[in-house]
């Protein structure tokens, strides 16, 4: 008897501590409720590519991309978020703009870590194509240290498709029940944020 007394003693005592050590470890990190991003890097584009306006074919091409996103989250981390992105498409040396709003959700850690990921739909505009406007889509995934409670670093992996109407001319390019626009994935770092 006195043996599972102290056994329930000692649960119940690591119970309070363990409870006490991680309340103690997560009062400095608050809960961010906002977040504003900046980030670049280099990105490949994994779909063929077509200037029009130079008459132009790329089977692929590397690209640069540069965004600036906004997120909010509620208590629970599911929140939404906005997107803003251009890719300069090297191999042709013109652009994709990508504008839109996402479902996002975030993470914070007692130690610091922020991750996050989002998935969302938007506005699409290029100056290589006969049509210049469409529609697109976006996913990311990032992970982020938090250097202060304000401001945090690192790296997000995204992936941004972009849909055009077929030109008039599309079947002398590729096959006729293809979509006409680009797909790219990019690995992108840069700095953060939290309010």
């Amino acid at each position: 008897m006195k043996t599972k007394n102290y056994l329930m003693i000692l649960v119940m005592a690591a119970t309070l501590h363990t409870t006490t050590v991680y309340a103690q470890d997560e009062a400095p990190t608050k809960t961010t409720h906002n977040v504003i991003k900046l980030n670049y890097g280099p990105g490949l584009v994994y779909s063929k590519i077509y200037d029009f306006d130079n008459g132009e074919k790329h089977s692929t091409s590397s690209s640069w991309d540069l965004s600036i996103d906004y997120a909010h989250t509620f208590r629970s981390g599911l929140g939404f978020g906005l997107n803003v992105i251009q890719s300069h498409l090297n191999a042709i040396g013109l652009n994709d703009f990508y504008g839109g709003a996402s479902v996002y959700y975030g993470l914070s850690t007692p130690k610091g870590w922020y991750f996050d990921a989002a998935v969302g739909a938007g506005y699409a505009r290029n100056d290589y194509a006969e049509h210049r406007v469409g529609y697109g889509v976006f996913q990311q995934v990032g992970a982020h240290y938090k250097l202060s409670r304000h401001l945090g670093v690192g790296a997000e992996l995204r992936e941004l498709s972009c849909y055009y109407r077929k030109p008039h001319n599309w079947e002398e390019y590729y096959q006729k029940g293809g979509r006409f626009g680009t797909q790219r994935i990019s690995l992108t770092v840069g700095v953060q944020y939290y309010f």
